[in-house]
């Protein structure tokens, strides 16, 4: 008996949200029963929070059986980039379709000098006591999504709206480093160059709710699996005016990378010469695990890694656009 009322109860609950979703959708004149198209940029200014391995340390010999070490990074910081996307109401039985491409690059940069102590580089095969040591980061991060959403309506002005479809990802990482001795030989170059390209599937929801005068709140919520390969290079040279030693060390790697992504915001809706024009403004945070990052290697001239080579890349910072319906 208690399954049938639930079951009855939902029923009713789903008859009343359909009969309430004339309210919830827009009448005015700038909706468009058989649907529209629409196209939008945002832009974005965001912090890359990367799992980023140290390149150098310093070692301070201070009281007799006491250190006291300094780990240093190339870090990443504040960035600006964009994303672009198009969209096409009802295309089938009020299935909605929408495409979006996002695009950043950061760059992260640290130099250190010894002061009469032990500055020793982590990072490469030839690790020894330095001068001084030059890092840089980059990172060239692209997305695409093709997704299919459709809308609910209720409660007169809420909406949500599940989405699910492709997604792409290509992740291009770079490191440079230079380190300077004191004697011959004078310098010992690494480069490590990684470039992941992964497609899979991604689902997620978006809940609106519409305030008067054009004001509405939304949050966005995903989540991601893509699945690819990422080429890794790791090129290292030491030299004094003349070569003396390479080494190229290669990887090609199948990895498997979920993520996470979250929005919240505000936006304004407003009809212009027929045209529905939205602004929004919030805050996004997102995640990639399983991501590819360089070696370290602790036992000088030997190749064995004791370090893992993939880590996290976490992004979150602020969105501002604008898009157009027509």
């Amino acid at each position: 008996m208690k399954r049938v009322l639930s079951a009855a109860l939902a029923v009713v609950f789903l008859q009343c949200a359909l009969v309430q979703a004339d309210d919830c959708c827009p009448t005015n004149e700038c909706f468009d029963p058989c649907g529209g198209w629409n196209v939008g940029v945002d832009f974005l200014y965001w912090n890359v929070c990367k799992n980023n391995p140290n390149y150098a340390v310093t070692i301070e010999t201070g009281v007799v059986d006491v250190l006291d070490n300094t780990y240093h990074y190339a870090t990443y910081g504040w960035e600006p980039g964009f994303r672009v996307y198009a969209g096409k109401e009802n295309v089938f039985c009020g299935w909605d379709l929408s495409a979006s491409y996002t695009y950043m690059y950061a760059s992260g940069h640290d130099r250190v000098e010894n002061e009469n102590t032990t500055f020793v580089v982590t990072t490469g095969i030839f690790q020894n006591n330095v001068a001084a040591a030059t890092a840089k980061n980059t990172l060239n991060y692209q997305t695409f999504e093709v997704l299919l959403g459709y809308d609910y309506c209720f409660c007169q002005c809420q909406t949500i709206k599940p989405f699910f479809g492709i997604q792409g990802v290509r992740l291009e990482q770079n490191f440079d480093q230079l380190s300077e001795f004191f004697q011959a030989p004078t310098i010992n170059k690494v480069i490590w160059n990684s470039d992941y390209k992964a497609l899979g599937l991604e689902l997620g929801s978006i809940y609106s709710y519409n305030l008067d005068c054009g004001l509405g709140l939304f949050t966005r919520a995903s989540v991601s699996f893509v699945a690819g390969t990422s080429d890794d290079l790791v090129f290292e040279e030491t030299s004094g005016g003349v070569s003396i030693f390479r080494r190229d060390i290669k990887s090609e790697t199948s990895l498997c990378t979920p993520g996470m992504h979250l929005q919240l915001g505000l936006n304004y809706d407003h009809c212009w010469c027929e045209r529905v024009f939205n602004f929004h403004i919030g805050y996004e945070f997102t995640n990639w695990w399983n991501v590819a990052q360089i070696r370290e290697y602790a036992v000088p001239v030997f190749f064995a890694s004791t370090s893992g080579n993939d880590g996290h890349l976490m992004m979150h910072g602020l969105f501002l656009g604008m898009d157009v319906g027509f």
